[in-house]
């Protein structure tokens, strides 16, 4: 089984964290842009090539949020010429016809379908089951009829492929109410690292708020400085990880505000590694598949707040908050009186923290995950 995918496996993103779940596992091949691990900085003061790299693409990202004509020069610079990286990799290897390829990416989708066919291929869905809605969330830009065609014709190559797979069963229903198909399609969700023991130890009164993923608009991290934490008597700090189009501007909003409650780490390894029992995990984004930063923070016992979307639900069981994804203003009240319920009873914190792990063990590891991949027809 080979997974293909136009980007790193190394980059601070969900789907960077899935494809590295299945880098060494026996009887899977995994193509990324990566010619291996990346080498640490050899020094810190210097900007880097890449460090110059990133920062143009962060700026090509802004423009291409608000003009189409940017979005395009975005998508064949990056997207589409990581694509075809890829796909003359795993072309160019000892890869036998018969063997099942997983596509996690539209631009890897139309690159492949291009060198060869789709009977012996898999589709991901990494987003909510609708392509052209998450696309315009991100870039607002191409919700024009250009680049409609370009997703009608992907949704017509999957017609073409041996199955959809997709990471939550809202998005296997959203995709379903727009292709009336009888195509093979799997829910499986995304995993992370192996079972955790539930703990019954007593926990620290003290706790943190952590917000991790890429900082953008549709992730809406500027809704916290909003909420109403300086009231909070036990939270410590906000601490934010990741970098992304909107950090400069949600930096520059909080300096100095907020009594230093907010702490930016920037785009850090493993951050799930600083979240401690009982500590909450903020995601407060309009539109999400299954992400997997909210994965980690499970696997270390914290408590979830997440807005109604994507695979929440499947997240959020008596271990957090389901925020309705109605104004932003009910959400910013929604949160606030939860946090207030967290900060006053710590008893409260230990069974959600909990029942936090327990929902992890059952449902996110990467041996199932992995396991119901290899067990696909």
């Amino acid at each position: 089984m080979h997974f293909l995918y136009s980007g790193s496996a190394y980059a601070p993103t969900g789907i960077s964290s899935y494809m590295k779940s299945f880098i060494n596992h026996k009887g899977i091949s995994v193509y990324t842009t990566d010619s291996g691990p990346p080498k640490p900085a050899q020094s810190k003061g210097i900007p880097t090539r890449k460090r110059i790299i990133s920062s143009i693409r962060l700026a090509l990202w802004k423009l291409a949020e608000r003009y189409y004509f940017f979005f395009c020069l975005y998508r064949k610079l990056i997207h589409e010429r990581n694509a075809t990286t890829v796909c003359r990799k795993f072309f160019e290897g000892l890869c036998d016809e018969s063997d099942i390829v997983v596509i996690n990416d539209i631009w890897t989708l139309l690159e492949y379908q291009r060198r060869g066919s789709l009977g012996q291929a898999y589709f991901v869905f990494h987003c909510n089951g609708d392509l052209f809605n998450v696309s315009t969330v991100t870039f607002p830009s191409c919700n024009n009829k250009k680049f409609k065609r370009v997703i009608d014709n992907v949704y017509e190559m999957l017609e073409e492929v041996r199955g959809v797979i997709f990471l939550t069963q809202s998005a296997l229903n959203i995709y379903k109410m727009r292709q009336q198909s009888n195509q093979n399609c799997f829910v499986i969700n995304n995993g992370f690292g192996e079972k955790v023991k539930v703990t019954n130890e007593e926990i620290s009164k003290r706790f943190n708020i952590f917000c991790t993923g890429t900082i953008c608009r549709r992730k809406r991290q500027y809704l916290l400085p909003k909420l109403d934490l300086t009231s909070l008597i036990n939270m410590e700090s906000v601490i934010l990880y990741g970098g992304g189009p909107e950090k400069a501007q949600l930096v520059k909003e909080l300096t100095g505000k907020k009594n230093g409650l907010f702490c930016f780490k920037g785009e850090v390894d493993r951050p799930f590694e600083a979240y401690k029992h009982g500590d909450v995990f903020v995601l407060l984004s309009s539109d999400e598949g299954m992400p997997v930063a909210a994965i980690e923070a499970l696997s270390r016992g914290c408590i979830i707040i997440m807005t109604d979307v994507g695979g929440a639900r499947e997240l959020i069981c008596n271990n957090g908050l389901l925020v309705s994804n109605q104004t932003e203003k009910q959400i910013v009240d929604d949160v606030n009186e939860f946090m207030r319920l967290l900060d006053s009873d710590s008893e409260r914190r230990k069974k959600m923290a909990n029942e936090s792990l327990d929902i992890f063990n059952k449902k996110f590891t990467t041996q199932r995950m992995v396991s119901e991949y290899l067990s696909l027809p």
